[in-house]
């Protein structure tokens, strides 16, 4: 079995292809919209060309938010996508970008099955106490508001990850995996299930991101739009796209833009930088403490994975929760490799991010039509 996959986030395009039973993918790239004029029309365009000489069989794609009604892999049908645009709203940045991969998709590979894997599906049957705002109940009931979570290919790959590397150990263990990218969320494993995440009904809930805030005083939004201060498609816009670190520094909402400035003396680079570590490092302690415990601790994504120096700055006052880390490991990490010391009561990792590995996987397991 040929398959073919799409990871479109809101700067770019990512596609895996896998053959037969091995998930490991045979071809491999991620194409920015940066160095693509054509927008992700040029990217597919390139994409599909190196497709010509294999026979795919099923195509995934991966889609931020399914909503009540999804959460495990989904043949795409007109009507199913029609439901995955109405959910548009609740994941502007991701949403729509994966749409037009998809239609683009059907156009160019007819009569092949499609399937949508969601960033929701891993949390769909949190702790009620977990998925429940504390607001009228009647908010649940009827009008589906509950933390959905994201990020869950990315968290459920590296649950899957640790899985093979420690066996049946990790099935009773205590986990905390820190998902940190342009979008970031923490997530809560124990005994093989996830129990907590900090991103919530949307994408914007959580620690700090690049550009999105992360938790934040609803009294704020309700000051601005009361007063006229701000209009809803201003407060949309800057919530999305102007918060997180770009917000904050005034710089970039890339992490190592804000390092570099930082370590240039650019004060509000310096409290953007920490401000971001001090979110995650709080969530951590807050997740441990969900749990009763930690026995692991990873980092994944682009940043998880490839930052050393915000790596060492969570870990720095993380002693307290059994957190040892050696930092000549962390300093030479290649992933997946453990950065703990031998004595840490937690073992930390740092693993590659396989959200395509996971709909690869998902389709895979599927029953046959």
């Amino acid at each position: 079995m040929t398959i073919l996959v799409f990871n479109v986030g809101s700067s770019s395009v990512k596609f895996s292809l896998f053959q037969g039973n091995e998930l490991e993918p045979v071809l491999s790239h991620s194409h920015s919209l940066k160095e693509a004029t054509g927008g992700r029309e040029e990217i597919f365009s390139e994409i599909s060309a190196q497709m010509d000489t294999f026979r795919i069989d099923a195509i995934g794609h991966r889609f931020v938010h399914g909503g009540s009604e999804f959460h495990g892999p989904t043949l795409i049908s007109p009507s199913v996508r029609i439901k995955l645009e109405q959910l548009s709203q609740l994941a502007p940045l991701h949403q729509p970008p994966a749409l037009q991969i998809l239609d683009l998709a059907f156009e160019r590979f007819p009569g092949i099955p499609q399937y949508a894997a969601f960033d929701t599906g891993f949390f769909f049957d949190l702790p009620l106490e977990s998925q429940i705002y504390p607001v009228p109940f009647e908010w649940y009931e009827i009008h589906h508001i509950r933390r959905f979570g994201f990020h869950g290919l990315s968290h459920k790959a590296s649950w899957s990850r640790l899985a093979e590397l420690a066996g049946e150990e990790a099935s009773r263990s205590k986990i905390v995996i820190a998902h940190l990218g342009s979008g970031c969320s923490l997530c809560a494993i124990q005994n093989g299930k996830p129990v907590e995440t900090t991103m919530g009904f949307t994408p914007l809930d959580g620690v700090m991101m690049g550009t999105r805030p992360g938790s934040l005083d609803p009294g704020i939004l309700l000051h601005l739009l009361r007063n006229g201060i701000k209009t809803l498609s201003e407060l949309e816009e800057e919530l999305q796209s102007r918060s997180g670190l770009l917000g904050v520094s005034g710089v970039s909402s890339d992490i190592r833009n804000i390092l570099s400035e930082a370590d240039a003396g650019n004060p509000r680079a310096s409290i953007a930088r920490d401000q971001f570590c001090q979110s995650i490092r709080g969530e951590i302690a807050s997740l441990t403490v969900r749990m009763g415990g930690l026995d692991h601790l990873i980092f994944t994504g682009g940043i998880g994975t490839n930052s050393v120096e915000i790596r060492e700055r969570i870990l720095g006052n993380l002693s307290p929760l059994g957190c040892d880390f050696d930092a000549t490991e962390n300093a030479t990490a290649v992933p997946d490799c453990k950065i703990s010391t031998p004595h840490s009561k937690v073992q930390i990792h740092v693993f590659e991010s396989r959200e395509e590995v996971e709909i690869a996987r998902s389709i895979v397991q599927l029953p046959p039509n």
